[in-house]
């Protein structure tokens, strides 16, 4: 089993850092059908993006996400002042509720210099909770990845944004809060 993991941010001292995954095997083609179904759906969209989506995209994302029977985890940092800081902290917390659930992580490439970060986070968190295969795949090439994003944005939305609603459309979901102080 593998845990894809994206994230969602604000900083500032307010702010708040989400990190989310989805669970699912290497071969989990009904997640990834869904996904591409969506894309289809929307035609000159490389990726599934909450961000960049508008109300009707919204609830279709949400819709599929929900109706996916699969593990959801999103663990909550606040405050977010230093995006580093609270990025650690949520991954700390997020490699314990993943052991011995899976094998392996896949985290969406955010470039060079930020997938050493997380690399190096990773392996200093090695000696303290365990080994994890990981890769950085594009999320452009990995369908599974949209379903993270549109999670840690949807958490983020319904509780940064007052968009309480969200939760209830996106199903059942297991969320952790850590303190980032």
């Amino acid at each position: 089993m593998r845990a894809y993991i994206d994230e969602s941010y604000e900083a500032g001292p307010n702010g708040l850092y989400v990190l989310a995954a989805v669970v699912a095997h290497d071969d989990d083609a009904e997640v990834r059908e869904a996904m591409l179904a969506l894309r289809e759906r929307w035609r000159g969209t490389a990726k599934l993006h909450f961000r960049d989506a508008e109300p009707a995209r919204v609830t279709a994302y949400l819709d599929a996400v929900a109706a996916m029977d699969r593990p959801k985890i999103v663990v909550l940092t606040r405050p977010c002042i230093r995006p580093e800081r609270a990025s650690r902290k949520a991954m700390e917390r997020f490699l314990w509720e993943l052991k011995g659930r899976v094998d392996a992580i896949a985290i969406e490439s955010r470039g060079k210099q930020q997938n050493r970060d997380d690399a190096t986070i990773l392996a200093a968190l090695r000696e303290r909770i365990g080994r994890f295969r990981y890769d950085f795949p594009l999320g452009t090439e990995e369908p599974t990845l949209w379903v993270s994003d549109i999670l840690a944005s949807g958490v983020f939305h319904a509780h940064r944004r007052d968009e309480a609603w969200i939760l209830g459309r996106l199903g059942k979901i297991e969320q952790h809060v850590v303190d980032a102080h």
